[in-house]
């Protein structure tokens, strides 16, 4: 995590979260457990927990995604991320990338059916500020 995080990093522009897999994520907390001091109050009544919610990694946060890839890990640095939209080529599109279809009648149905799209993309405009590791367990 340390060689991605620096190959990430530039001075003060470090990495603003990891995102792992809940595998992955569970690992880094049982790595973490041993070192865990139980400090927490809860309006002044002391509170023990057994994990955590939030894992940190040089003041970064770490967090699961379900829908994160089997044994990547992203190293992300949001500043140089962006959502744009586009210009769909057949449907004219508002400011924000969507579009409605024409309704349609199915053969097999009493009803119309039309489709929303949107139409857009993720942008990374620095590429050398974001990192991946693959094939990890």
């Amino acid at each position: 995590m340390a060689t991605d995080y620096i190959a990430a990093s530039s001075g003060q522009d470090t990495p603003t979260l990891i995102v792992t897999t809940e595998a992955l994520w569970n690992a880094y907390e049982t790595l973490l457990q041993p070192q865990a001091r139980y400090n927490f109050t809860e309006r002044g009544v002391p509170l023990v927990d057994g994990g955590f919610k939030a894992l940190m990694f040089r003041g970064t946060p770490v967090i699961q995604d379900e829908y994160c890839t089997a044994g990547f890990m992203y190293t992300l640095n949001e500043r140089y991320l962006d959502v744009v939209t586009l210009k769909h080529p057949k449907y004219p599109t508002d400011k924000m990338g969507f579009t409605v279809t024409k309704l349609r009648e199915p053969t097999d149905q009493d009803g119309q059916v039309g489709y929303i799209l949107w139409y857009g993309d993720l942008v990374c405009t620095q590429p050398r500020r974001q990192a991946v590791m693959r094939g990890l367990s």
